[in-house]
């Protein structure tokens, strides 16, 4: 049958040839083309996924209600993902309503992608279970990286789970044998893997890579970090915290946190230059969001943020609903050809004034 359908979605033409199979299916074969279809309302997702044009080999069956379930191969001559519209792509595979299980190659001037396995996004939480080559990424053309025009990815990236956002994900993400330039840097990553498990009564988010290590388990939403922070910070100092979006009352995060890091300078020096952070340096951290209860502690042998550096730092910060105490001290502080021993400084924090006190004892040196 030959057809062509204008919806508010966009237009179908299809050349198919349809078999009543039984009462309530019918199969089908032929080639389905869209052109301007407005995929992302189809699949609610339209922050991300926009209108797609394709051209593809169909042979399925239809079920009463709209079910389909089809083998497909075919072009797709434009894909919009975050207002990028990629180019060249083929693909083979098994459509079943929401779920998608087969290849996709992408030949793009700003991307090259070799994907097979698993999407599925029938449920309430999407679900994956997929590899994928990417060579040559433009980060900045793809609008997946606006901060500078020259850089690119390649890396192979392995991910099984379930999740809408990084909140509520359920599984593993592993990125190796990775490449990321930018003008006349690079950074190469052999290994790095996320572990998320999601459950109502405590959740866990495990990192494991090249440059750091770190644990986080308990109850919170990663997405609403800042927002969780100016919350705290509004209970001791509300002129310094903006409260747009925020809570009225205390906010409800419980967590631990725990991170070692490993060899940072690689990573630091491509995203950060000037920041260093030692081999070593660790930051524990629990947070009682209904108390306002938090005890923080960094360790680092050496820390340097542009011209400061820190030797020998130590850091704390504890709170209860009454106060905010902030402690630091180092052996040395340097800036520049400057060089302070045995410096601390304490600040104690309330009722939106803040007590802030300096020992500098540097006994070797008498002035």
């Amino acid at each position: 049958a030959f057809g062509k359908f204008s919806t508010r979605l966009g237009t179908i033409s299809t050349d198919l040839l349809f078999r009543p199979d039984t009462a309530r299916t019918i199969d089908f074969e032929g080639k389905l083309r869209a052109v301007d279809f407005d995929l992302g309302t189809l699949v609610n997702a339209r922050d991300n996924i926009g209108r797609i044009s394709l051209s593809v080999s169909v042979s399925g069956v239809s079920a009463a209600g709209g079910s389909i379930n089809a083998d497909l191969k075919g072009n797709v001559q434009r894909f919009e993902f975050r207002g990028y519209n990629y180019t060249n792509i083929a693909l083979a595979g098994h459509l079943k309503d929401k779920t998608y299980d087969g290849s996709v190659n992408i030949r793009d001037p700003n991307i090259s992608l070799e994907f097979l396995g698993e999407v599925n996004l029938a449920g309430e939480k999407a679900a994956f279970d997929f590899t994928a080559n990417v060579t040559d990424a433009n980060l900045y053309a793809l609008n997946l990286d606006r901060s500078d025009p020259d850089f690119t990815a390649s890396f192979y990236l392995i991910a099984k789970g379930k999740g809408n956002s990084v909140n509520n994900l359920n599984g593993e993400i592993r990125l190796l044998n990775s490449l990321f330039t930018r003008k006349d840097q690079q950074l190469q990553v052999y290994d790095c893997s996320i572990v998320a498990d999601d459950r109502q009564n405590l959740n866990h988010l495990q990192v494991r890579s090249d440059f750091l290590d770190a644990d986080l388990s308990g109850h919170y939403q990663l997405t609403h970090a800042g927002r969780t922070f100016r919350s705290f910070l509004q209970a001791y100092l509300p002129s310094l915290s903006d409260s747009t979006g925020t809570d009225n009352h205390l906010s409800t995060a419980d967590f631990n946190l725990k991170a070692t890091v490993k060899n940072a300078r690689p990573l630091l020096d491509f995203f950060l230059p000037g920041w260093y952070v030692a081999d070593k340096s660790t930051l524990t951290c629990s947070f009682r969001g209904n108390e306002n209860a938090l005890a923080l502690s960094v360790q680092s042998p050496q820390l340097q943020l542009g011209a400061l550096r820190w030797t020998n730092l130590a850091l704390s910060a504890n709170s209860s609903p009454e106060a905010l105490v902030l402690e630091a001290g180092s052996k040395y502080l340097s800036m520049g050809s400057l060089r302070l021993e045995n410096l601390s400084v304490t600040s104690a924090s309330a009722h939106d004034s803040s007590r802030i006190s300096v020992k500098w004892n540097n006994w070797q040196d008498l002035l």
